[in-house]
């Protein structure tokens, strides 16, 4: 996540990317609840979080910064940089079925279908009806 000090003048509060190092840009702040600073999040590739395990936070943090002003040409200036490894947050080969369902029992998530909330929505939603069907 990085905090700049002065709002950022871009069209859109969250983009998924077509970069081989970043996957995914969010506005922190315009999410409810959370703090007004102009913060964004800032998630890499799978490609890139394999090639970059055993650097430090710092030297992540540091890259990440670079390639997201390089992506989107920000030019404010940065107050904070924080870094944090989600290991396991991403699925090497998501089964491609968004709820699996045999006689009233199933399962959903984000996994199913390759990560992320909209996975994890969509198959909910895909249970949700599944469910619905059988009565």
């Amino acid at each position: 996540m990085v905090e700049f000090s002065q709002a950022v003048d871009l069209p859109w509060t969250a983009a998924r990317a077509d970069d081989p190092r970043i996957k995914w840009i969010a506005r922190d702040h315009t999410k409810p609840g959370r703090p007004a600073a102009e913060a964004w999040v800032l998630h890499a590739t799978l490609e890139w979080t394999r090639a970059h395990l055993e650097d430090s936070k710092e030297q992540v943090g540091q890259a990440m910064l670079a390639a997201a002003l390089e992506l989107v040409g920000i030019s404010a200036p940065i107050m904070t940089i924080q870094s944090h490894r989600w290991l396991y947050a991403l699925v090497d080969r998501p089964i491609g079925e968004d709820c699996p369902y045999e006689d009233g029992v199933g399962i959903c998530g984000d996994g199913l279908l390759g990560g992320r909330i909209e996975s994890a929505m969509v198959a909910g939603l895909a249970l949700a009806n599944r469910i619905l069907g059988d009565r």
